[in-house]
């Protein structure tokens, strides 16, 4: 009997260190997320190299269509229409920042969108896979 007891006390124990080592590897995967999700906007700003006018004026930009965006996928449309209302979407922010960037911060803006369109694809693919 105190085998037993001692055997499921130990197999509990196990159970509890496991689920515990569990929490805090996800914790610090959550922790390195949302830093990516912080520091993203401000490497952002420093590759564009902003000048100070510029900076209030694109993050109200990028503000105002994310929230945009956001409204579209709440939305009960179907997938194409959806579809297009983003691309309608991102022709307009992209007009819009490119009459307060010079050229140079502009092609800088685009290579940053082509890289964030990478990694959604690759994030994507990540997703399915498990």
């Amino acid at each position: 009997m105190k085998i037993i007891s001692r055997i499921s006390t130990l197999v509990i124990m196990n159970l509890i260190f496991t689920y515990s080592v569990q929490a805090q590897e996800k914790k610090t995967e959550e922790k390195i997320n949302n830093q990516e999700v912080i520091t993203k906007p401000q490497e952002n700003k420093d590759r564009l190299g902003l000048t100070y006018s510029q900076q209030t004026p694109y993050r109200e930009i990028i503000k105002r269509y994310a929230e945009e965006m956001r409204e579209v996928r709440k939305s009960i449309l179907n997938k194409e229409e959806k579809i297009e209302k983003f691309k309608l979407i991102d022709l307009k922010r992209e007009a819009e920042i490119k009459s307060l960037l010079t050229v140079e911060q502009f092609n800088i803006y685009r290579e940053l969108e082509v890289e964030k369109k990478s990694k959604m694809l690759d994030m994507r693919k990540q997703n399915n896979l498990k």
